[in-house]
C-alpha cells in the first residue's frame, strides 16, 4: 500500500532544505527515515505543518552535537538525533534474507545452471 502521508511530508521537506548542504543532508537523511514507515511519514507531517518544527532546527542540533564533541556528526549519530527531534521510535533491524538453498547434486554431479538462477 502506498504511504499517504510521504508525498506531502516530502514537498515540505524540499522546500525546507534549500541549497546543498547541512539543512538538505539532514532532509535526505529525515526522508529515508519515514519513506517506508506510514506512522512515521505521518507524524512528521504533522510536525512540520502543526509542530513548529523544522530542519533547519533540527540541523542546528546536530551541529551542536558536532561542536559539543569538537568533532563531526556520523550518519548513525545524526540519524539518532532526527528521530529524537521528530519523536520517531529507534530504527528496526531489517530482517535478514534466507540463505540460499544449496545447488542440487545427482551423485557427484553439481548442475552450473543452479548457480545462474
Amino acid at each position: 500500500m502506498k504511504n499517504p502521508y510521504l508525498q506531502e511530508a516530502t514537498e515540505i521537506i524540499r522546500k525546507q532544505q534549500g541549497p546543498r548542504g547541512p539543512v538538505w543532508m539532514c532532509g535526505e537523511q529525515l526522508l529515508e527515515m519515514i519513506a517506508p514507515d506510514e506512522a512515521a511519514a505521518k507524524l512528521v507531517l504533522n510536525d512540520l505543518k502543526h509542530g513548529g518544527m523544522s530542519l533547519k532546527d533540527c540541523e542546528a542540533k546536530i551541529r551542536a552535537f558536532a561542536y559539543k564533541n569538537r568533532s563531526c556528526c556520523t550518519g548513525p549519530e545524526a540519524g539518532k538525533i532526527i528521530r529524537e527531534y521528530f519523536g520517531l521510535p529507534e530504527q528496526t533491524a531489517a530482517p535478514k534474507p534466507e540463505p540460499p538453498a544449496p545447488p542440487a547434486t545427482v551423485g557427484n554431479i553439481v548442475n552450473l545452471e543452479d548457480f545462474f538462477g
